[in-house]
């Protein structure tokens, strides 16, 4: 007789008539979703990340998390959805398990099939020379409207100290995102929400007997997309950062993250071992490129100078390599390194030649928003530079950067916050944000019309980051230098040939980068019976630079910068100017211009400033931002009228 185990039985019935269910209702919910998202090609129906960070019988604490993401596809491949899924991961954070698989649609009754394409690839990024971070691709088949695709994965943390963040928000729809932390009694943790100011994120706080389990989540997140010159995503989109504030063992409290203290004392452990033995080649090197000069700061501004133009960037994150310096006798042997080896060398380097207070600084660049205040863990630094202080001011040295002079911070580091290194204790900086006459791009040319051409000569001479930013750039210019040229000279219209040019104190960053060159632009004059128009702003600054008003991102432009021209127009025999228009003078918040017509015999002289006076552009500002541009623009656009006589 056979027996029948009815619990079970039961059991997987009860599990069947639930999966079928759920097919029903999801057949019926893609077109509420199509409807709800009609412009999507793919939604994401669940992201979510589950932690658990324990303490270990070795009283380690230990990290992993388990993840699943969940995709829609609303319409076919072909309408853009992505046929591709990937993981990050590394040395330092390990993938121990991941399934990846499609589930079919209504037609394909919702059939379950594995991913059988799995590749590792490297994660590419042209800065850097030596990674282990790697991605796992999942390529996904047989696509088609309402079909999903799941990725399911485990991670390891092989250092708890260093934890993801978790996004509320991407760049297609989500329908839940969602991250979990269990957390041990014995483990307190610190957490903070970024940009959630409408407290869209939930959160819910879970005690059991052993652990505490913190659950945030979002649903119908906001969308945002990449939008140009975007400052970067952590300035708008909602995201999490948590961190180990302490652990406690056999009733002692181990106190870890939370202060900054705590972070100082995290990277400490990272350099104490670094230089502690003088290198006798290096040192003898030192002493010789310093011996004409006397001054610590000309000592620095060789020594700088030396590992700018010698020793050659690249990047390593390779595990810990990311995050401990090298030795400066390596790096001297090598003569190339990443920004910690640059900073190594620099303060070796300074001390071989005697010359105080040069330290190590930790610092984020521009696309992280975050101050040491709110957010005292590694995630609030990307960079590492060297400092120099004499009396009272502070130097900062990115060797990183190969064009800046020497005494100018680098311009991705501008109005950051830096933590420098003094032996046990620390000190917390604000970098400068340098000016806009520090930046000044000043072009002064005169010209004439030739029937519906204008012809010309001129002289451009580019100060502070502007030199710098064109520099680093046509540093990776090999060929075609001259239609480079004409597009830092850009004027006119698309007609613009620089017939010839001439580069002055290239290699002098302590001098202007200067251009000596004559000009033309075709088809530039209109010309009607007996009058010729003229547009004399052959230089137009900034008013490419309208966003759309429905911006969600915060813009960047990178630095602050006064664009000054000087011109002159030889006014054509037998012919006189019969319209010129008014002087104008406007500021506001956002930039300052000043426009000046002045006549002279055979001339007009037209002199023009215009300089931006933000350096970032937050969404909120983008409306007044734009009319400024505008105004600017409709006064840019204005023509003198010359008519034969």
């Amino acid at each position: 007789m056979i027996q029948i185990n009815w619990q079970k039985f039961f059991r997987l019935n009860l599990s069947l008539v639930i999966f079928l269910s759920s097919l029903n209702l999801f057949s019926q919910n893609l077109t509420e979703l199509q409807n709800k998202y009609p412009n999507e090609s793919e939604i994401a129906l669940e992201v979510s990340e589950h932690y658990y960070i324990t303490l270990n019988k070795k009283n380690e604490i230990e990290v992993t998390a388990n993840s699943v993401e969940d995709y829609l596809l609303l319409k076919n491949t072909s309408a853009g959805a992505s046929i591709n899924e990937s993981l990050v991961f590394s040395e330092l954070v390990s993938i121990t398990n991941y399934e990846a698989y499609t589930v079919g649609n209504e037609t394909e009754k919702f059939k379950k099939t594995p991913v059988k394409l799995i590749v590792d690839k490297p994660y590419n990024s042209s800065s850097v020379f030596d990674s282990d971070t790697k991605l796992k691709v999942f390529t996904f088949s047989n696509l088609s409207q309402g079909t999903r695709k799941v990725l399911k994965h485990s991670l390891d943390f092989k250092d708890p100290m260093l934890l993801h963040r978790f996004n509320f928000t991407a760049g297609i729809p989500s329908v839940n995102r969602k991250i979990v932390l269990t957390v041990d009694k014995s483990i307190e943790i610190g957490f903070k929400i970024f940009n959630d100011k409408d407290h869209l994120v939930k959160q819910t706080t879970e005690d059991n007997k052993k652990t505490t389990t913190y659950t945030f989540i979002i649903n119908d997140a906001p969308v945002f997309r990449n939008e140009p010159k975007a400052a970067g995503r952590s300035y708008e989109i909602p995201h999490l950062h948590f961190w180990i504030n302490s652990y406690t063992i056999k009733g002692e409290k181990i106190p870890v993250f939370g202060k900054v203290d705590g972070l100082y004392k995290y990277y400490s452990d990272f350099i104490k071992n670094v230089n502690k033995t003088e290198d006798p080649a290096l040192k003898k090197f030192t002493l010789e490129l310093v011996k004409d000069v006397k001054t610590n700061d000309e000592k620095m501004e060789k020594i700088f100078k030396f590992a700018q133009e010698q020793i050659k960037y690249v990047a390593f994150e390779s595990g810990y390599e990311g995050f401990i310096p090298r030795n400066a006798s390596l790096v001297f042997e090598r003569k190339f390194g990443d920004c910690k080896d640059m900073s190594s060398i620099l303060t070796e380097m300074a001390k071989y030649a005697d010359v105080p207070n040069v330290n190590l600084t930790w610092i984020g660049t521009r696309e992280l928003p975050y101050s040491y205040e709110e957010l005292p863990t590694p995630a609030v630094d990307n960079h590492m530079i060297a400092t120099y202080e004499r009396n009272g001011e502070i130097i900062f040295l990115d060797a990183t950067d190969s064009q800046v002079p020497f005494g100018l911070p680098s311009e991705f580091i501008q109005g950051k916050e830096a933590l420098i290194s003094k032996g046990d204790s620390f000190k917390i900086v604000t970098v400068p944000t340098l000016s806009a006459e520090q930046n000044k791009y000043e072009d002064t040319y005169s010209y004439v019309i030739n029937g519906n051409k204008i012809e010309g000569k001129g002289k451009l001479k580019t100060n502070g980051l502007t030199r710098t930013y064109y520099l680093n750039v046509m540093s990776d210019i090999s060929k075609n230098r001259k239609k480079y040229i004409e597009g830092i000279l850009e004027r006119g219209n698309d007609k613009l040939n620089i017939v010839s040019f001439t580069e002055n104190n290239i290699q002098d960053k302590t001098l202007p980068y200067e251009i000596d060159y004559v000009f033309e632009n075709d088809n530039y004059v209109v010309l009607a019976a007996d009058e010729t128009y003229l547009n004399m702003f052959l230089h137009k600054p900034l008013i490419d630079l309208i966003f759309d008003e429905n911006r969600k991102t915060t813009a960047d432009l990178d630095r602050l910068q006064k664009f000054e021209f000087k011109t002159s127009f030889t006014i054509p025999e037998n012919s006189k100017v019969t319209y010129v228009p008014e002087n104008v003078t406007f500021e506001n918040d956002y930039i300052k211009y000043k426009i000046t017509f002045d006549k002279k015999e055979r001339h007009i002289n037209l002199n023009y400033s215009i300089e931006n006076k933000k350096t970032y552009i937050k969404p909120t500002e983008v409306k007044g931002w734009n009319e400024s541009l505008k105004k600017l623009k409709s006064n840019l656009n204005e023509t003198i009228v010359i008519k034969k006589t």
